[in-house]
């Protein structure tokens, strides 16, 4: 029985090692290009009225009548009014192109920000590489999992086996990974990453529950646009860390608005929210959407938005 025991946690370790390193060395040969013009003023943001610190989802919308921000292009705007269709639900649309400041559009029925799960994974990663880049986090430091760190099958972690943070990244990136996502955000602590988050300049951007829960945070489209051109300008960290960032999102499972895109896609999504970093033919944008309902067709909306800077 020892030896069955010994054997299984040997080959747990070296499965685990064989995932790192094969996640490792595919990471090590992308080439990520998206650096432009570092010293790029960014495009013009509405400015939110809420002050609070905590913003509550807009569940109690009473007008949802489309709204198109001042100075938005009003092609790119109408392309995106039209594929939202009178929706019946708060949702919010930002796109920007990253190779002209003046070519955005923000078109809403709600600046309240909405409800998200997954899409909090790139704020928390954010965090991590903040705190590996001011050596408060090593990545090579390994954690024991517990038992009670794992909720449901979780086929890439057992319990009493000892994972280097770096690994636990992987995972909670290119496996969508709940389990890791959690390990991370408890290592680092939920107050201290909304610090962060509020620093970036995510300021209607907030954790309030671990990845275990139906809603994690809020955010909108407008600070997940300035968020990802940031990591473009490598204005969040710094550029090393900001590259690192960008290139793990390269492997995302869930690819929402870039379903239909081809590319170079740096991108996030839930079903509530989906954002990419789209590089394609010489463009190079960011289109970002959050919705308060969960069946919205992030694809078809993104499709619409990618043929327009194909044109364009």
């Amino acid at each position: 029985m020892k030896h069955n025991v010994f054997l299984g946690a040997a080959l747990a370790s070296f499965c685990a090692l064989a995932f790192y390193i094969t996640s490792t060395n595919r990471m090590a040969n992308k080439t990520i290009k998206v650096y432009g013009n570092g010293e790029a003023p960014y495009s013009e943001q509405k400015k939110f009225t809420n002050k609070d610190n905590k913003p509550a989802s807009s569940t109690d919308e009473t007008d949802l009548a489309l709204t198109v921000s001042k100075k938005s292009n009003s092609s790119l705007a109408k392309v995106i009014t039209k594929q939202l269709n009178n929706p019946v639900q708060a949702i919010q649309v930002s796109a920007i192109d990253l190779r002209s400041d003046d070519v955005f559009a923000n078109v809403q029925n709600s600046s309240k920000s909405l409800n998200v799960s997954n899409m909090m994974k790139l704020f928390l990663l954010i965090a991590y590489e903040k705190q590996v880049a001011d050596h408060h986090l090593n990545g090579s430091q390994t954690y024991t999992v517990k038992a009670g760190d794992l909720k449901g099958a979780d086929a890439l972690l057992a319990p009493n086996m000892g994972y280097s943070y770096t690994y636990l990244v992987q995972l909670m990136m290119n496996k969508n990974d709940n389990n890791a996502a959690n390990i991370i955000l408890k290592k680092i602590g939920k107050d201290q990453v909304n610090k962060i988050i509020e620093k970036a300049g995510a300021k209607n951007t907030h954790f309030s529950n671990d990845f275990h829960n139906e809603v994690v945070g809020t955010t909108t489209a407008q600070d997940l646009s300035l968020i990802l051109k940031k990591l473009y300008q490598g204005k969040v960290i710094n550029s090393g860390s900001d590259n690192k960032v960008l290139g793990n999102l390269l492997n995302f499972p869930d690819k929402g608005l870039a379903t239909s895109v081809t590319g170079t896609i740096y991108k996030i999504s839930d079903k509530y929210s989906s954002a990419a970093l789209v590089q394609s033919a010489g463009k190079t944008y960011v289109m970002t959407s959050v919705s308060h309902a969960t069946g919205f067709d992030f694809g078809a909306l993104g499709k619409q938005i990618n043929g327009w800077f194909m044109k364009n």
